[in-house]
């Protein structure tokens, strides 16, 4: 700290509000470059860990159901802060919440450097709400000046090395994270209609490696060594207390690595344990996908109980699945204002997929009425900001250029058989009409893996 000029790095100054939130400030500086999705994560968590303090601070109950928007805005009615602090804390949480369920359309590329603007940007709202917050609920002096410092950024390699040697549960799951980022890197980098089946098996490991690195965070943060045998006697019961014991993050990412795979998958119900667990907890992002999940398997009631509080805290797939919820007809008579309402709100947060499906629900006329102008529209700047579904779709329907994208395909089969054998390679999900497999390209040309697009 410099006392003449009294200022204070908030790397340093962050420490008043003691250890959790400091680690979680610190953590989210050190991975916003490799990690910026669990950079933002960190600031709502903090956000959250906040907002308890001051309603225990204040004597105030009844707020363990509410979503962190209901609770900014309960703790402002209870004038416990003004509005403008509660303006800044909504802009973080929104910034924030663009970690959640990030765009997978999107080139990874765009997709990680729109993360990381978002970071930089809540960043800035934290200086000052560092000074505010800590008048609320500390001691310490408010009369500084707070300047962002810098810490040690974190490699990639060196997040997955450490995964590898280490016994600790967050650097199991932040190595998970970083394969699953690389995953994304190559996929992006794939022909949109042929993988081979080396191409597949790589992909499938890294699957495979992120997904027993999110167990063993889970199975380590659990700590069953200090639990009695006696609450558990059967693997079931077993699966079920770690994943209760377990923090909701850890269940969320493993949950959401193996929740499109087949009903047989040996890890598909533990899936479903992870969520519940985690949804019981408030856990927002693991509301939205069991809400999803739940709606896809015909079970409308305890599906809309989920999207429903996670849309207003405008969770993109929540927003995106309600458009479906009422616009399909299945779960309720079809109510396309309201559907509508869902769609433009995603829309209006960016949601390129729900642009490209109510694009084209409103260019085909399916469950809405047709506007080919406002469909075209709406595929276009879907388009514009990288959605791989929209720019296939915009190529073959709008600008009339299926020859084209043929010849492309056609080119990348070329270059293959250039390099060797078409023998156990995938095209378009069958040959010789074997079954589309989960982790191969969709034949709709999406870019998308087929358990990610036509088979949800």
């Amino acid at each position: 700290m410099n006392k003449e000029c009294n200022t204070v790095f908030d790397t340093d100054f962050v420490s008043v509000f003691g250890t959790k939130i400091a680690n979680l400030y610190k953590e989210a500086i050190e991975y916003q470059r490799v990690l910026p999705d669990v950079s933002l994560t960190r600031f709502r968590q903090i956000l959250e860990l906040w907002c308890a303090e001051l309603a225990k601070k204040n004597n105030l109950n009844g707020t363990d159901d509410l979503t962190l928007r209901d609770f900014i805005d309960f703790l402002y009615s209870e004038r416990i802060f003004t509005r403008e602090i509660k303006d800044k804390l909504h802009k973080v949480r929104q910034l924030a919440n663009n970690a959640v369920h990030a765009n997978k359309e999107l080139p990874h590329d765009r997709q990680r450097n729109e993360l990381i603007s978002a970071f930089v940007q809540a960043r800035s709202f934290f200086s000052s709400l560092l000074t505010d917050l800590s008048a609320l609920l500390s001691s310490s002096p408010t009369n500084v000046v707070i300047i962002e410092g810098e810490l040690r950024a974190v490699e990639e390699k060196e997040v997955i090395y450490k995964a590898f040697f280490s016994d600790n549960a967050k650097d199991k799951f932040l190595g998970g994270k970083a394969i699953s980022a690389l995953h994304d890197v190559y996929f992006q980098k794939l022909p949109t209609t042929f993988v081979t089946e080396r191409q597949n098996i790589h992909l499938s490991s890294h699957d495979e490696i992120a997904l027993q690195l999110y167990l063993a965070a889970i199975e380590l943060d659990a700590e069953l060594d200090k639990v009695s045998v006696n609450l558990w006697c059967n693997q079931k019961e077993r699966e079920e207390l770690v994943h209760a014991r377990a923090r909701s993050e850890y269940n969320y990412e493993f949950a959401l690595l193996v929740a499109d795979r087949p009903d047989d998958d040996p890890y598909k119900q533990r899936a479903f344990s992870a969520l519940r667990s985690a949804a019981r907890r408030n856990h927002q992002p693991s509301q939205a996908l069991l809400g999803a999940l739940l709606y896809n398997s015909g079970a409308y009631v305890e599906s809309f109980d989920l999207l429903k509080p996670a849309s207003l805290d405008g969770d993109l797939l929540a927003l995106r699945q309600l458009y479906f919820y009422y616009s399909e007809g299945k779960a309720c008579p079809k109510d396309m204002i309201l559907a509508t309402e869902y769609a433009e709100k995603a829309i209006e947060l960016g949601c390129t997929q729900t642009m490209y499906a109510y694009g084209r629900n409103l260019i085909e006329g399916n469950n809405v009425k047709p506007d080919k102008i406002k469909g075209n529209e709406l595929i276009k700047k879907a388009t514009k900001m990288g959605d791989k579904q929209a720019t296939t779709y915009s190529k073959m329907f709008i600008e009339n250029d299926l020859p084209k994208i043929l010849a492309d395909e056609f080119s990348n089969i070329l270059d293959i058989l250039s390099k060797g054998s078409l023998t156990g390679s995938k095209f378009a999900g069958f040959v010789g009409g074997r079954k589309i497999g989960v982790n191969d390209s969709c034949p709709c040309g999406s870019g998308k893996k087929y358990k990610r697009c036509c088979k949800t």
